[in-house]
């Protein structure tokens, strides 16, 4: 009996990690080449997961061709405006950079990326684009 509640609490523990875990991943179908920090990721479907269990900060950006890589982030939040599942790119001529990306509501992520100088920001569009998870 003891090893059943033990097992049965294990099981509860197990579904609800799933879950929350399957909730902080995104799908999104990215239609332009984009750059992540030093790295440069073909137009494509990919997968936005945590990169480590119970850890927010570094997160995987994967396609099912292998072309992977891992992003440093921190929280952003918005409480007073909902926010759609999508990533948000910043376009600099014909080039996209991945720049901040939102897993629900109020809740998002944003790419520690190097510093770009403020006339270049000023030059360059965002650009949105919707996920699911």
């Amino acid at each position: 009996m003891r090893f059943s509640k033990l097992a049965l609490g294990c099981a509860l523990f197990m579904g609800a990690f799933v879950q929350a875990h399957s909730q902080t991943q995104i799908r999104v179908n990215v239609p332009f080449d984009f750059t992540v920090g030093n790295h440069t990721l073909p137009a494509g479907q990919y997968d936005v997961v945590p990169a480590f269990t119970g850890r927010d900060a570094s997160w995987l950006i994967i396609n099912r061709h292998g072309n992977a890589t891992f992003v440093m982030t921190y929280g952003v939040s918005s409480p007073m405006a909902d926010h759609k599942c999508s990533l948000l790119f910043r376009r600099f001529g014909g080039q996209y950079a991945l720049v901040q990306f939102w897993t629900g509501r109020h809740d998002g992520r944003d790419v520690i990326r190097p510093k770009i100088a403020p006339s270049m920001i000023a030059q360059s569009d965002l650009v949105q684009i919707a996920a699911e998870r």
